[in-house]
């Protein structure tokens, strides 16, 4: 495209003319074309996004045959000044339009993926992954400034049993699917108990607090566990994975322990 701009060297002879109106008519055809150009390289960006993505939506702009357009209307305009005749001028137009479009192509027309159940579950899982560890990042830091063992500990457990999840998700992200909201659900609930902890922290109700919150973690975590279980049996698939999941990282917590 930086080479192409070279065709529009002719036009700085223009500004040699020393007429006022060549120079700015040599002024607004070297814009154009600058803008055409732009519109071609935008619009090669946006294809190239495209293509290397799953889901995707088309550019409401098509950029690219805007562009490969203007310089077809740079071209007849350039033509004009050498033909009297309007045929000649249009299919000089048409030609450079048609021989942008075959050098760089045409814009996507449709949306890529929109309509593919198993594109949109696996854009969803890694939407789910994304926000459950920033979920998980959030609660370790407010975890982490009370200086308590102890709480970050559940809360180490808390990042095993959704890890967890987030791994059978990636394994079987269409039979493992409807665990997506539970599991923020989950977090959010953490979250939230994490919340009341830290209010409570300067207070006498502390140590009520403190085991509040390592009480109700070790239940929330035992019914999401038990509800993976049951989604997983339901889906009709064999459980044997995810109950030896369950099984290491309760030995890794007892010999932690």
């Amino acid at each position: 495209l930086t080479l192409l701009y070279l065709a529009a060297c002719p036009l700085f002879l223009w500004y040699l003319d020393g007429a006022v109106i060549s120079m700015v008519s040599a002024s607004v055809l070297l814009g154009l074309f600058a803008l055409a150009l732009w519109l071609v390289a935008e619009g090669s960006r946006l294809h190239a996004a495209y293509d290397a993505a799953e889901v995707a939506v088309h550019p409401r702009l098509p950029r690219k045959l805007a562009g490969s357009a203007l310089v077809g209307v740079l071209v007849a305009i350039l033509a004009a000044t050498q033909f009297s005749e309007t045929l000649p001028v249009l299919a000089c137009g048409a030609i450079a339009t048609g021989l942008c479009v075959a050098a760089f192509g045409a814009d996507p027309m449709q949306d890529k993926g929109s309509n593919d159940p198993m594109v949109l579950q696996r854009q969803r899982t890694r939407d789910v992954s994304l926000s459950a560890m920033r979920l998980l990042a959030d609660l370790d830091q407010k975890i982490d400034s009370l200086d308590d063992s102890e709480l970050r500990h559940c809360t180490t457990a808390v990042r095993h049993v959704v890890e967890r999840c987030l791994r059978a998700l990636a394994r079987d992200p269409q039979g493992l699917g409807p665990l997506c909201k539970p599991l923020m659900k989950f977090l959010d609930m953490a979250l939230r108990e994490a919340d009341r902890l830290q209010v409570s922290w300067s207070d006498e109700s502390r140590s009520f607090a403190r085991q509040r919150y390592i009480l109700k973690l070790a239940a929330m975590i035992e019914i999401f566990e038990t509800r993976a279980r049951r989604q997983r049996v339901a889906a009709g698939q064999d459980s044997f994975e995810l109950e030896a999941d369950l099984l290491l990282d309760r030995m890794k917590r007892a010999i932690t322990d």
